[in-house]
């Protein structure tokens, strides 16, 4: 059996797929997020990510806190999903990037994540180019 690789889940990636809202990105993020749910990729996120989601959810797309425990509860049972915790460490130097970079502090931190453990970022967001990211995906 192939080795899966192994991602990191941005907040844009699970949303589109969530919410199913762009007829030019969904499609993408539900390709994506299939890899997960037929185990030939993994898939991870912290709870920062967690957070972004549930605040889009809640105060954009304006769904119940109900409905918003239901789409999660589903989204993180997935097998391929897989929910991590932060290192001090990596804190400090997500830190460093975040005053150094013009970045949000969530993006310094998925990009201290994916270089410490080797996970490729998917994400809609450009702003990981500025930390060093080239492999985007592309619209």
């Amino acid at each position: 059996m192939a080795s899966s690789k192994n991602y990191w889940l941005d907040a844009n990636i699970i949303l589109r797929y969530v919410t199913n809202d762009s007829k030019e990105f969904s499609p993408i993020a539900t390709k994506l997020i299939y890899q997960f749910v037929e185990l030939k990729s993994k898939g991870y996120i912290n709870t920062l990510v967690l957070d972004e989601i549930i605040y889009v959810l809640e105060n954009v797309y304006k769904f119940s806190r109900t409905k918003i425990e239901t789409t999660m509860s589903n989204f993180i049972s997935i097998s391929g999903i897989k929910i991590i915790d932060l290192d001090k460490d990596l804190v400090k130097k997500a830190m460093i990037s975040y005053k150094n970079k013009n970045v949000d502090f969530p993006d310094c931190i998925y990009s201290e994540i994916c270089k410490h453990s080797g996970y490729d970022p998917l994400t809609f967001d450009e702003d990981f180019k500025k930390l060093g990211y080239k492999s985007l995906i592309k619209k």
